[in-house]
């Protein structure tokens, strides 16, 4: 019997060097959904891949915010907290899966990603610690080898947040949300991919009455930040309508860079 849990993947703008413990390989990092510890492979890939006929979320996007040590009691693990704005929809789909895989969740879950595991010094990962984006378009079947490595046997994909494109000059992104709102925060989790600095504007609330209005905000933001800090963008180009599509908006943004 192999040992099996399902995880959100992850996509995040690792930092190149960690204080000391036994590190995860960073495409490995997860955003964990549900242990089902030993199990038969096969009736366990059958039941995985039975989830994409349910009701899935579409991807998501937000910010590790703080650093969490687990358990609290003689820790063994330092993860990051997943802060999302859409918390609410996660845990229904957390509990979902658990049903769907015929486990019980025994707790509230608490989104986290583990970034590695004892022995570390408490200290000197609180005080390394920076907040950081991270983006999520898929889920997916994890196999753990041991020696803290994993390998995903079986991924089911969402529909992307944030998708990168290739353009010959400058940056280009389609960006999807169910609310202008949350199209305006998708942007600011897709700049600080680039600058971390637009990680703060994370928490400005505002309702925006057009797309207009999205870049109009987006522009001021980058020039504030050009003023402070310097920034690598010029501006946020207005040259895209905003399409509505099953359900979500959807807008192309290029950035001049």
């Amino acid at each position: 019997m192999d040992r099996f849990f399902v995880a959100f993947i992850i996509d995040a703008p690792w930092p190149q060097s960690f204080p000391n413990a036994r590190l995860l390989v960073p495409h490995e990092r997860h955003l964990t959904i549900a242990f089902l510890g030993k199990s038969n492979r096969a009736q366990t890939l059958k039941s995985f891949e039975a989830l994409s006929t349910q009701k899935l979320p579409t991807g998501f996007c937000g910010c590790f915010d703080s650093i969490i040590f687990l358990p609290e009691k003689s820790p063994r693990v330092v993860a990051y907290h997943a802060q999302t704005s859409n918390e609410d929809e996660l845990c229904e789909f957390v509990r979902n899966v658990n049903q769907h895989m015929n486990l019980v969740l025994s707790k509230q879950w608490m989104p986290h990603v583990t970034i590695g595991r004892s022995p570390f010094n408490k200290k000197e990962w609180e005080k390394s610690f920076q907040p950081l984006p991270f983006c999520v378009s898929s889920f997916g079947l994890f196999e753990s080898l041991g020696n803290l490595r994993y390998k995903v046997l079986a991924e089911i994909p969402l529909t992307p947040a944030i998708e990168k494109l290739d353009h010959t000059a400058d940056l280009a992104y389609i960006l999807r949300g169910k609310t202008l709102e949350e199209l305006f925060h998708h942007a600011i989790v897709s700049l600080s991919f680039d600058d971390l600095h637009f990680l703060p504007f994370l928490a400005i609330q505002r309702r925006f009455a057009s797309i207009d209005e999205i870049i109009i905000e987006l522009n001021r933001l980058i020039r504030e930040l050009d003023s402070q800090h310097g920034c690598p963008f010029k501006a946020v180009s207005f040259h895209d309508t905003l399409r509505k599509n099953a359900g979500f908006y959807e807008w192309e943004m290029i950035i001049d860079v």
